[in-house]
């Protein structure tokens, strides 16, 4: 019987090392009328950036909306030296500017959302302003000191299990690095709005939660994450690979 590829990707070492790339969260406010002009630009601008060679191939971006109207883009760079290039181009700086011509960027903090435990997004396709039938969790965890490739180790055997239950779609979960405070930082689609409701009452789940939470040291708001009050938020891409702490 052949495996499928979450049984595969459950199968593999749970270990980790740090990559080069480097994930990008922006929030943007539309200003008054511009909603789907700015989810236009913003996937304009994302297709710029992935035509160039900028961006991880093979990795759409995330479009979400908050409560209250604001666009949130998640995408991952190459590495910071392609983050640095997409600075240098004119042509990339040109649809940039657009860009900025119908929305004013925003901290992810300012997001009433981010002062929850766990903030959860629409996901929406650009240019239509439809909301899915999709929601994103964004959630942040401090490890307990030497814990964390144990902690990444239970966030991968969470996401496998989320993912082959039909919680979650089949895009694996992306985790990232706080570097200033050392958090670890999971960002998960949910593969409905009904899915949600049905995974918090999952015992099963919660079982797999509880374990995961012997590692942590602290979950916490995303307005704890000093990035979270950055101009944009940066976060070193972290895979499940191999990694000493």
């Amino acid at each position: 019987m052949h495996q499928s590829s979450v049984q595969k990707e459950a199968e593999r070492p749970a270990t980790l090392r740090p990559e080069p790339a480097i994930f990008c969260i922006k929030t943007f406010m539309p200003h008054p009328g511009q909603e789907k002009e700015l989810e236009t630009r913003l996937q304009k601008h994302w297709d710029a950036l992935h035509a160039a060679g900028l961006t991880v191939p093979n990795q759409e971006p995330l479009f979400l909306r908050s409560r209250a109207g604001r666009v949130l883009e998640v995408f991952e760079w190459k590495d910071a030296e392609a983050m640095e290039e997409a600075h240098r181009r004119g042509e990339l700086q040109d649809t940039w500017k657009k860009l900025l011509e119908v929305g004013t960027m925003v901290p992810l903090a300012s997001l009433g959302e981010c002062s929850e435990p766990y903030a959860h997004f629409h996901v929406v396709q650009p240019g239509t302003h439809e909301v899915k039938d999709k929601m994103v969790k964004i959630v942040a965890v401090k490890p307990h000191t030497g814990k964390l490739n144990d902690l990444i180790a239970k966030l991968k055997k969470h996401d496998v299990a989320l993912r082959k239950a039909g919680y979650t779609t089949g895009r694996p979960a992306m985790h990232m690095r706080g570097e200033k405070e050392g958090h670890v930082v999971e960002v998960a689609e949910w593969a409905s709005v009904q899915k949600v409701k049905e995974a918090q009452k999952s015992d099963d789940v919660h079982g797999l939660w509880n374990e995961f939470n012997v590692s942590v040291e602290h979950n916490c708001p995303l307005t704890c994450l000093p990035e979270a009050k950055d101009r944009y938020s940066l976060f070193p891409a972290i895979t499940l690979h191999t990694m000493s702490e």
